[in-house]
């Protein structure tokens, strides 16, 4: 294996690649635009995951500008390639192309040269979108918030159990797709889950969205679970 290796997680759309670049970010994160093939592989990278692995959330695209731009004006969110960096409110990340990059897909974890991951069940979203302002408390910007076409619908964000070489965990609960962008959350009522189409009205938190394509090999225990409390057995 590599020192290091992208894994692929595709998305649904162009729009998602945007929000997890662009949206809530104090500084735009830069894309990747791997060849492969006639199209580019378009994303971001996201978790970094023992073993050298960083995830890779990626949508495919047969051409790409030199900035992907994002902007939220009067409700509706619109992306766009760019040939330069546009001014605020527009927000503009640059666009990296790579001929070719390390490329891994996963192996069945308890697989030679897997990566760790382990999805762990919360009883309601509202838990999954309080791990994702946990970043806000460390002055980051807030995590995330997937959701992976699995069963019924699944909303998760991964965090990391510890700062060594330990699993990352993503957090998940059961839910339909979600209508909008942005998970809303008002600060002294955490006992409900709103959405919006973004980030408009003062006096609330925002966690985006990016909807995966499909349901990725990664999490198998998404797929297949397993009943019981997920205590161990004595």
């Amino acid at each position: 294996m590599p020192e290091f290796a992208l894994m692929p997680v595709e998305l649904q759309s162009i729009d998602d690649v945007a929000r997890l670049a662009c949206a809530l970010e104090k500084t735009p994160k830069p894309i990747l635009a791997v060849r492969d093939g006639d199209e580019y592989m378009v994303g971001v990278i996201g978790e970094d995951l023992p073993g050298g692995f960083l995830v890779f959330f990626y949508h495919r695209e047969t051409r790409v500008g030199d900035y992907l731009c994002y902007r939220f004006d009067s409700g509706r969110e619109a992306v766009r390639y760019s040939q330069s960096a546009e001014s605020l409110p527009t927000v503009c990340s640059p666009i990296v192309r790579f001929r070719s990059f390390p490329v891994s897909e996963y192996q069945e974890r308890g697989g030679e040269g897997g990566p760790s991951i382990l999805p762990v069940e919360t009883e309601d979203v509202q838990s999954v979108a309080k791990m994702g302002l946990y970043r806000m408390a460390l002055d980051e910007s807030p995590g995330a918030i997937f959701f992976i076409p699995c069963g019924k619908g699944i909303l998760g964000s991964f965090i990391r159990a510890s700062e060594d070489e330990g699993p990352v965990l993503f957090m998940h609960h059961e839910s339909p797709e979600p209508p909008a962008g942005f998970l809303k959350i008002n600060p002294s009522r955490m006992d409900r889950v709103e959405f919006a189409a973004g980030p408009s009205e003062p006096g609330f938190f925002y966690l985006k969205i990016a909807k995966l394509k499909g349901c990725p090999g990664f999490l198998p225990d998404l797929l297949h679970p397993k009943k019981g409390t997920g205590l161990p057995s004595s």
